[in-house]
């Protein structure tokens, strides 16, 4: 498809992490190391009106361990997720085989925060 040199897109960055809670560390260190990330990125939307959205990608699992390990954050990190400017996925962990079960008996995502996971940033996707 080739386009006229007048033509403009509208490019969309999405900031955003994809968290592996085993992948390269033990779950204890993961842990610490989400516990950082995510510190600074509530410190990020907090301070920063400009700064708009940031996608915690890896399933509710995510916020489960941060609350584990930092639980005096539940509220600011609870106004974030509920304002639409920390979207999650609508699922304890990225789909696979074991997860699934989990997934649905528990309805974590949604009983966490008392939130509509449906409810995400245009572009998102959505189970």
């Amino acid at each position: 498809m080739k386009h006229a040199k007048s033509e403009k897109f509208k490019v969309h960055m999405v900031s955003g992490t994809h968290w592996d809670r085993e992948w390269r560390f033990t779950a204890e260190q993961s842990k610490l190391r989400l516990a950082d990330l995510v510190d600074g990125v509530i410190e990020k939307l907090e301070a920063d009106p400009n700064f708009r959205h940031y996608m915690l990608d890896g399933g509710a699992v995510v916020l489960e361990d941060y609350m584990s390990v930092r639980p005096e954050m539940f509220e600011r990190l609870k106004a974030l997720v509920s304002a639409g400017r920390t979207p999650t996925v609508a699922w304890y962990t990225l789909p696979y085989a074991r997860s699934g079960v989990r997934q649905f008996v528990l309805d974590l995502p949604r009983n966490l925060f008392d939130q509509d996971f449906t409810r995400l940033p245009t572009g998102v996707a959505t189970p």
